[in-house]
């Protein structure tokens, strides 16, 4: 999940990249070891980190739509 300190560092193309990384890594991990599995150091069940991961990656979407459409002004 996101680290509000580091929001704005960097291209936000890449960091949509990662956010989407970090998503296709959790539906792996949710379909090979369950949905209600988690992380033995994390109290989140892998659908729940899923769910946090989405956002994430819609927030980084919005923030890279954003840049594009000022570059375009």
């Amino acid at each position: 999940m996101s680290n509000p300190k580091y929001k704005h560092i960097g291209d936000p193309a890449i960091r949509l990249i990662e956010e989407c990384s970090e998503l296709i890594k959790i539906v792996c991990k949710g379909r090979r070891f369950g949905w209600d599995s988690h992380y033995p150091d994390r109290e989140i069940d892998n659908e729940s980190e899923m769910d946090a991961e989405m956002k994430d990656v819609i927030e980084a979407y919005d923030d890279l739509k954003k840049r594009i459409r000022a570059n375009l002004s």
